[in-house]
């Protein structure tokens, strides 16, 4: 099929799933590709930098673990030379709530939820691509598991405080799928395909998790 993977235009070249910037040279082999058009491949690179950025900042394992030095000094050396991207990540902050280990730890980080739910729409309309063989037209729900948005209101603390309950109930659709990838400790998925909707869970550096929610329209 010579259809956009997103689109179902014309297809001219090849997307990597997800992009291959976020993997070191050496973890290269065997990444998923899927047919795209220009616009849903090279014209959306800013939003997959975004994305990179956004992931690693928060990963233990790339900030810690030598085998990532090279793909961290990389992302470095693009911050500095599009001062752009700087300025985007570190203006109108907000505050973000993690569970970590049982732990509630707070952090200040700039988030564009837009174009975070654009690369992830794309990630997992490439997985739905690439597990169906056909493009997904419907509507798309993004889940970030452990990770709450606030901004000292009732509802978003009670949001966060249930928050344990909702991942158990999102992660119950995938109680009898297992996790596929060539690369897992820097990206490996699950999907649930049914028949009006399928649900794909992302795992980024075995520690940052999204789930996106395909529904037919």
């Amino acid at each position: 099929m010579n259809q956009c993977y997103f689109c179902g235009k014309e297809a001219v070249t090849k997307e990597h799933v997800p992009p291959k910037s976020m993997f070191p040279s050496h973890m290269r082999q065997d990444l998923i590709k899927v047919p795209s058009c220009k616009k849903h491949n090279n014209e959306k690179s800013g939003n997959d930098e975004y994305f990179r950025y956004l992931v690693m900042g928060q990963s233990k394992i790339v900030m810690s673990q030598k085998r990532f030095k090279t793909l961290l000094n990389n992302l470095l050396r693009s911050i500095k030379r599009k001062p752009a991207l700087t300025v985007a990540l570190l203006n109108t902050k907000k505050k973000i709530r993690i569970m970590d280990n049982g732990n509630i730890v707070e952090n200040t980080i700039k988030v564009d939820e837009v174009r975070l739910n654009d690369s992830l729409e794309a990630i997992s309309k490439g997985i739905y691509y690439f597990e169906c063989n056909q493009i997904f037209n419907g509507i798309t729900q993004i889940y970030a598991l452990d990770v709450a948005f606030t901004d000292n209101n009732d509802r978003e603390i009670l949001y966060f405080e249930n928050q344990k309950e909702v991942n158990r109930k999102i992660l119950n659709n995938f109680k009898d799928a297992q996790f596929k990838g060539n690369n897992p400790i820097v990206f490996k998925y699950r999907n649930v395909i049914q028949e009006k909707s399928a649900f794909i869970h992302l795992r980024f550096y075995n520690e940052i998790d999204y789930v996106i929610g395909l529904y037919e329209a």
